[in-house]
């Protein structure tokens, strides 16, 4: 399994390619949801299409993690899902407690297993 995320785009490499590209060859979609996210015009109009349109045509896992405070509930492809942590919970609220913390992550590791 190889992790990936937006971080590895080299210099000088068009990002929105290589996005797409690597969005196209991933199984799960690790989604860090908040409102920053959920603002961003790129995010859910691009990656989420594209991860929605991943999901009915070959099985691409899409799994939530409300970090922070936002209005998920306004997004039809988060609010029919479930997510961790689940209900009106969040990490950044909810989970700032070291080891409540660490058994949250454990939790989402053990999951994308």
């Amino acid at each position: 399994m190889e992790f990936w995320t937006d971080e590895r785009i080299t210099t000088g490499s068009f990002w929105n390619d290589e996005i797409r590209a690597r969005l196209e060859q991933s199984d799960i979609a690790l989604v860090l949801v908040s409102q920053a996210f959920l603002d961003s015009p790129f995010c859910p109009q691009i990656e989420i299409e594209s991860f929605l349109d991943s999901c009915r045509k070959r099985g691409l896992l899409i799994f939530p993690i409300v970090l922070s405070p936002c209005e998920w509930e306004k997004h039809e492809w988060l609010a029919t899902r479930q997510f961790l942590p689940g209900g009106t919970e969040t990490i950044e609220e909810h989970y700032t407690e070291p080891g409540k913390q660490k058994r949250l992550f454990l939790r989402i590791r053990k999951e994308l297993r």
